[in-house]
């Protein structure tokens, strides 16, 4: 999996344009302001969030591929960033495997780029009160903790113009669907 450092060489596209897609987006550009990034979503431009439309109105580095053109907009990348809704069986996807372009997530670029220990909760029922019970005891004994992931809070979003992502000392609660486990190769450091 290439590491943060190395994005700066890649041809990014990003799949997946609402919560997570757009937090992607701003903090790569946080750290590559000129990188050319794509961005791809079986959306209209019309039905992405107002601040997503203006991030693109207002980026002359993006190259976008929204509502029909989304299945041809693999042609020029050599790194997806997949968001969590997006299915990992899409005929898109499956081409990108079958060229041997790499596919990653949030999560994925997280999990390798961060010294921070991480508590992955995952389930059927009762993430989400799992995972703020475990934030709010951590909380409470005076630990440097950040509750992230399903639960609402993209953990890139935390880290605008940072490319060290977090500290030996900090703990993160990371709430885990299914979506974003799907393809996670890297576990987190306790379960």
């Amino acid at each position: 999996m290439t590491k943060l450092k190395d994005f700066s060489k890649k041809n990014i596209l990003i799949l997946g344009l609402s919560r997570e897609g757009e937090s992607s987006l701003k903090f790569l550009r946080s750290l590559f302001p000129k990188l050319k990034i794509g961005l791809a979503d079986q959306k209209s431009l019309n039905e992405l969030s107002l601040s997503m439309r203006q991030m693109i109105h207002d980026d002359s580095f993006l190259e976008v591929h929204l509502g029909q053109e989304f299945s041809y907009s693999l042609n020029s990348y050599n790194l997806i960033i997949r968001s969590p809704g997006v299915p990992l069986d899409i005929p898109l996807l499956q081409e990108a495997r079958a060229r041997g372009i790499e596919i990653t997530s949030q999560t994925k670029i997280f999990f390798k780029n961060t010294q921070s220990k991480i508590i992955g909760v995952t389930g059927t029922k009762g993430k989400s009160t799992t995972s703020s019970l475990i934030y709010h005891v951590l909380q409470s004994g005076g630990l440097k903790v950040r509750l992230v992931g399903n639960i609402g809070v993209p953990v890139l979003s935390l880290f605008s113009g940072k490319a060290i992502l977090s500290d030996k000392q900090s703990i993160y609660v990371f709430e885990l669907s299914s979506h974003q486990l799907a393809d996670l190769t890297q576990s987190p450091h306790i379960a």
